[in-house]
């Protein structure tokens, strides 16, 4: 149970990670053209999340499910500062999770508290989406940890929703060493979809691939759209240990949002 409200906790944060330095550079992407920039402070969005740990059988050995609200509270040069709070059912007991404060650089990448923040812009570059080639930005973050690093090239469109069109993310170890490697990208655009919070028919597939150290992967689709702050429509996601075994799945679902400021 201890290791699924863990895991838990990682997936309600999104992946992000406590506050960058306030030094950090200035990026080439717009704070319009992101997924919590575009709003004013005082957005939010709620979402629900089910994670479930699969056994060696097959059958679900442990679930939980959390209701999540991010709401938007800075946007600075190159990244957002957020507020996650969460109500979490583990095991039939309900508890609210330790309210975080997180922030994301515009790209989607995490940043803690001691990292060092380097954005390279590295020219023109291009992406294929349903056939259409779209001229793009190129834009290099680089996260430096004293346990490591994470380098995200980062593929841009100002034109384009959801503007971020593809990214590739290698993290590496403080002995070098590549512990992960994923890349994500944009396969469809303007797709209809239903949620919760009302309909909308600008939605764009987003499919990720992470290869993860001992040979796991994970495998996920998310639904993008920017009528809704932080993009999020819905995910669904699953991972696969060294030998191809469905190890965990998740699902997660837009409940409702706000572009002003409201209670969670």
């Amino acid at each position: 149970m201890r290791k699924l409200v863990g895991l838990l906790l990682a997936c309600l944060s999104l992946a992000l990670a406590p506050h960058a330095r306030a030094q950090s550079p200035s990026s080439v992407l717009a704070p319009s053209s992101t997924a919590w920039g575009r709003f004013e402070p005082g957005a939010w969005s709620r979402l629900k999340i089910v994670i479930e740990t699969i056994a060696p059988d097959g059958a679900v050995s442990d679930m939980s499910t959390s209701l999540q609200t991010t709401t938007l509270v800075s946007i600075g040069d190159s990244s957002v500062e957020l507020k996650v709070d969460a109500k979490v059912d583990v095991a039939g007991k309900t508890f609210d999770a330790p309210s975080q404060t997180v922030r994301q650089l515009f790209g989607g990448q995490s940043v803690k508290a001691t990292a060092e923040v380097k954005l390279q812009a590295l020219g023109d570059g291009h992406v294929t989406i349903e056939g259409k080639q779209i001229p793009c930005q190129i834009e290099q973050a680089e996260i430096v940890e004293k346990a490591g690093r994470t380098q995200a090239k980062i593929y841009y469109s100002a034109t384009q929703y959801p503007h971020v069109l593809r990214t590739e993310v290698t993290t590496t170890d403080d002995r070098g060493e590549t512990t992960s490697q994923s890349t994500g990208e944009v396969i469809a655009l303007d797709m209809p979809y239903r949620t919760l919070a009302g309909e909308t028919r600008h939605v764009a597939v987003w499919q990720e691939t992470a290869r993860k150290s001992k040979g796991a992967i994970e495998r996920s689709l998310t639904l993008r759209s920017g009528e809704i702050p932080g993009g999020v429509v819905a995910r669904w996601s699953k991972e696969l240990d060294a030998e191809g075994h469905l190890v965990r799945r998740s699902t997660l679902e837009l409940i409702d949002f706000g572009t002003e400021p409201a209670a969670p």
